[in-house]
């Protein structure tokens, strides 16, 4: 900040010149030295703060920061726990899930199969090259007479 201390320096040389030749505006001169260094003076806290701002926050002062907030908001939390509260909430959590069930019920696509219920031997025929072979499986179970 050399550059404000220089400025401040000519103006102080002014405002002499200017008082001992009874310049009507020596008193406008001092006032503008007293705004310049403090000013100056500013900048350099500014400066200051700017790079204290950059260094890294300690865990502890971040737990401090924490814990206050949680101090703070702990009162309305308390508050805002009522009754009234409960049941909307239990109102809303129940109408979730049940929007949830009753979506899954209708866009659940086809039935599922029953898988592992052989209907008799593996079937297999060449094709391409190959051979294909099918696993036959029930996809409704016989009726009971029907296995007597």
């Amino acid at each position: 900040m050399s550059t404000a201390l220089d400025a401040c320096q000519e103006l102080e040389r002014e405002a002499r010149r200017a008082e001992l030749s009874g310049d009507p505006l020596a008193p406008v001169l001092r006032a503008l030295i007293g705004t310049t260094s403090t000013m100056d003076r500013s900048m350099v806290e500014i400066a200051r703060q700017i790079e204290q701002s950059r260094q890294p926050v300690s865990p502890q002062i971040v737990r401090q920061a924490v814990a206050q907030a949680i101090r703070a908001a702990a009162p309305e939390v308390v508050r805002a726990i009522n009754v009234r509260t409960i049941l909307v909430m239990a109102g809303v959590m129940i109408a979730l899930m049940a929007g949830a069930f009753g979506a899954g019920y209708f866009v659940r696509g086809e039935p599922p199969m029953i898988a592992g219920l052989r209907a008799g031997d593996d079937v297999c025929r060449a094709q391409d090259g190959g051979v294909l072979c099918y696993i036959p499986i029930w996809t409704t179970l016989p009726s009971s007479a029907a296995g007597k």
